[in-house]
């Protein structure tokens, strides 16, 4: 990426960050309305990295973030025994595909060129990589 096209997607990366940390004050408001003193947020760096290279590369975000954040709203975090609060959202379609479609992916790296072949072909023809593979694709259309 050059310089030019990282000074065009400035806006985008920053309404991106600007979103990420609404869901983060979303979840401290809810996390200490439940007496927790943090939260867990793995999943919020998945969403916002989708977001961000959906919004670079195809010009619209998957709106994960934001999906989350209205889902924060609907949901009662589970907090451990520390203090932590751990948030279980429904995730939208694409970022499900995603995961799938790369942990697919990895499954192939350490094996053989021949086997990695036979396995991505066994792998195109199964219902869930049919199904992982169409959400991408009509979301990225």
């Amino acid at each position: 990426m050059g310089s030019k096209y990282l000074r065009q997607m400035t806006p985008a990366i920053s309404e991106n960050a600007q979103i990420l940390v609404n869901l983060w004050k979303a979840k401290m408001e809810k996390a200490e309305a439940n007496d927790a003193t943090c939260f867990s947020c793995e999943d919020d760096f998945k969403y916002a990295t989708l977001d961000a290279i959906l919004s670079a590369t195809i010009g619209k975000s998957a709106a994960a973030v934001e999906n989350a954040i209205s889902e924060i709203a609907r949901s009662d975090p589970v907090v451990d025994e520390y203090g932590g609060a751990t948030f279980h959202l429904r995730s939208l379609p694409i970022c499900d595909a995603v995961i799938y479609l790369f942990k697919s992916i990895g499954d192939t790296v350490s094996l053989p060129p021949t086997i990695t072949y036979i396995y991505q072909q066994y792998l195109r023809w199964t219902p869930t990589f049919k199904k992982n593979y169409k959400t991408a694709v009509d979301t990225i259309n």
